[in-house]
């Protein structure tokens, strides 16, 4: 079954295999796993906490639009490792959840384009 579609999470749900076609040309052909790990360098880190923000700077880590007590934090884990900003999260305190999560497939895609260009 062959799926064509810009809707991402449609993608993720439903595919194995990934298919990028820019001016007409294939530029990825491979399973979603390997499409993640090829161009993914990123982490996304989520930390609830007490205070309405956490101050964490760090090189390789941005922040990412966050609602109060939920701070959203992009990290290029070819610049940071994902147990070292933990760690600094931590030791400012207020930490009540963390969460570590791949970017949205969406992005990917993005970062693909982007380096076929």
């Amino acid at each position: 079954v062959l799926l064509t579609s810009h809707d991402t999470r449609d993608i993720e749900l439903v595919c194995d295999r990934v298919i990028v076609v820019s001016q007409g040309r294939i530029v990825v052909d491979q399973p979603i796993d390997q499409l993640r790990s090829r161009f993914l360098g990123r982490k996304v880190i989520t930390l609830r906490t007490a205070e309405p923000r956490v101050e964490l700077e760090m090189e390789g880590v941005a922040r990412r639009p966050s609602d109060p007590h939920a701070t959203v934090l992009d990290v290029d884990t070819r610049k940071v490792r994902v147990e070292q900003v933990i760690a600094a999260a931590l030791a400012l305190g207020g930490i009540e959840d963390v969460t570590i999560e791949d970017p949205p497939m969406e992005e990917v895609i993005h970062d693909i384009y982007a380096a076929v260009r």
